[in-house]
């Protein structure tokens, strides 16, 4: 690929970015380091780096908003505090364990799917106790 080609590569990925960063359910923030990489593939690190680092900060600080607001909010609805520990082994779970049945569509079913079995598993868990 040109530089010119990962130009715009890089330009489509921030551009697929954006939304996803203020919309809930559009994987947004995993594409801001991919598009600031592709620049730097094109640019050249002494060009780029503040772009990465940046990009890399914002993804840290927004994966760590996305922690803090499900622990919020779980708590705030009254769900276990094992609740989002559960959604996430589910998720994991969910990606890895539907893979060799549905070699197309497994990771999608899992990832919809395992977060909301595991939350569910757990709190049926802990409300039988």
């Amino acid at each position: 690929m040109t530089v010119e080609g990962f130009w715009w590569l890089a330009l489509l990925v921030e551009c697929l970015a954006l939304p996803g960063t203020l919309l809930p359910l559009l994987p947004g923030l995993i594409w801001l380091p991919i598009g600031a990489a592709l620049w730097w593939l094109a640019a050249g690190w002494s060009v780029a780096w503040p772009a990465v680092v940046l990009a890399l900060a914002v993804f840290g600080l927004g994966l760590c908003a996305d922690v803090v607001a499900l622990t919020l909010a779980s708590a705030r609805l009254g769900a276990s505090r094992w609740a989002p520990v559960a959604a996430g082994v589910g998720l994991l779970l969910g990606l890895v364990g539907l893979l060799p049945a549905l070699p197309v569509g497994g990771p999608v079913v899992g990832a919809l799917f395992g977060p909301w079995l595991g939350a569910a598993g757990t709190e049926m868990v802990v409300c039988l106790r």
